[in-house]
């Protein structure tokens, strides 16, 4: 019987011939566009309303969230104590959830229960109510997680550096402050519920074990006709970013200074963009990065540092991103600077390249096992206005990139003088 010498690494091997298998696709009756993941071993199905209403939509501050978190809190039939208790009886989960431009509400359920969930799906989505009271509590939880939060080096670099790439009047660039709070008020939530939470304003996502009897219910309970208002046309905004490129926000009491360093970029439909997927994963996009490697494990100033890409809908940004020693901040910044120019000035030698190239293909086919895990990365490319083609050409890119072409995108878009910087701290 042979033994496995376990002091020697095994080969790595390069992964091919995966593809992603592309959803289908319905029309319901109202117009609603249903994709469906049919891949589930198990009788368990997520049904996700995806409904243009973010942050991108709202005229009053905290308004896209907060008619997102209430729906749940009661509709014209029931109360959020019933909901609740309904939900548990049927042993379902209901996730709501509010980003830049859109927001989410997804049910899990066991397929035997489905028909007993989609009509109070139906109702919390057409029927919400936005009771006072629960609207109060709401609030004041708010107030709570503002206050703890503003004394946080981290979040308080994250907010204020979208507002300087950004400009803080626009959509991507605006924070919640306390008197956002107090301007905002039931018929403002219900206002925005009725024009953006609509047939022509919603795509339905729905992954697991998906039988045709499922997309008659969905059909018939989220399909029908006659509720809400036509497709809302999208609206547009000029950002204004901040004529300053380094910001310093003084908290002398903190033993922790937190570092944001990027600016606005594009999205993922610009066709550079998965090149600097590939060379932001160099940089600091997984564990054994460089800037990982410099402030963790050589200056020991930090436990974590990355950067990334956001993608979103009408824009999108690079960042790179760390708390570190309250003293050794100004030392960080240089460091990170440092990366980027060796970037800028030497290529990516072939083993590293390789390393980083298996990462991100492993990361992705992680990232797609799964019906439900499947389904996020199709709503995300969806919501980019981007299609299935994306994923074919993202795997393209990762396996015949080089490093001259890193290289050339380090010196195109990796400019320390178009950054914006700023250090919360000492």
């Amino acid at each position: 019987m042979s033994r496995i010498d376990r002091t020697q690494a095994p080969a790595m091997q390069a992964m091919d011939n995966f593809k992603v298998i592309e959803p289908g696709h319905i029309t319901l009756d109202n117009g609603i566009s249903l994709y469906v993941i049919n891949k589930g071993t198990q009788e368990l199905v997520r049904i996700s309303l995806v409904f243009g209403a973010g942050v991108w939509y709202e005229d009053l501050p905290f308004t896209a969230q907060a008619s997102n978190l209430m729906l749940r809190e009661g509709t014209n039939l029931m109360t959020s104590a019933e909901i609740e208790e309904k939900l548990d009886f049927f042993g379902a989960y209901l996730e709501t959830a509010v980003e830049q431009d859109n927001s989410y509400i997804s049910l899990y359920s066991l397929n035997k229960h489905v028909h007993e969930l989609l009509p109070l799906l139906r109702d919390i989505i057409r029927e919400a109510s936005f009771p006072e009271k629960e609207f109060e509590i709401l609030v004041g939880r708010q107030k709570q997680y503002l206050a703890v939060n503003e004394q946080k080096v981290n979040y308080l670099a994250r907010t204020r550096f979208s507002a300087l790439i950004f400009g803080p009047e626009h959509p991507y660039g605006s924070y919640r402050q306390s008197t956002h709070l107090e301007n905002i008020n039931v018929a403002a939530l219900k206002v925005f519920h009725h024009q953006h939470y609509t047939p022509g304003n919603c795509r339905i996502v729905v992954a697991g074990k998906v039988s045709d009897d499922l997309i008659r219910m969905l059909n018939v309970t989220l399909g029908n006709k006659g509720w809400g208002n036509e497709f809302l046309p999208d609206r547009d905004f000029i950002s204004d970013a901040d004529a300053e490129f380094k910001h310093y926000l003084v908290r002398k009491d903190t033993i922790q200074a937190a570092i944001r360093i990027g600016k606005q970029l594009f999205n993922r439909t610009h066709p550079d963009f998965l090149g600097m997927q590939v060379l932001n994963t160099v940089l600091g996009g997984y564990f054994g990065s460089r800037l990982m490697t410099n402030l963790r494990e050589e200056m020991g100033c930090t436990y974590g540092v990355g950067s990334a890409l956001i993608s979103l809908k009408h824009s999108g940004s690079f960042f790179i991103t760390s708390e570190v020693d309250a003293d050794a901040a100004h030392q960080a910044a240089t460091e990170v600077y440092r990366e980027i120019d060796r970037l800028c000035t030497d290529l990516v030698p072939d083993s590293e390249l390789q390393l980083v190239k298996n990462y991100m293909l492993g990361k992705f086919l992680r990232s797609i096992d799964g019906p439900f895990a499947m389904a996020d990365m199709i709503i995300s490319v969806l919501e980019s206005g981007s299609d299935m083609s994306y994923f074919n050409r993202f795997t393209e890119v990762i396996r015949y990139i080089s490093a001259g072409e890193l290289r050339d995108l380090a010196r195109k878009y990796l400019v320390p003088s178009t950054f914006h910087e700023i250090i919360v701290g000492k």
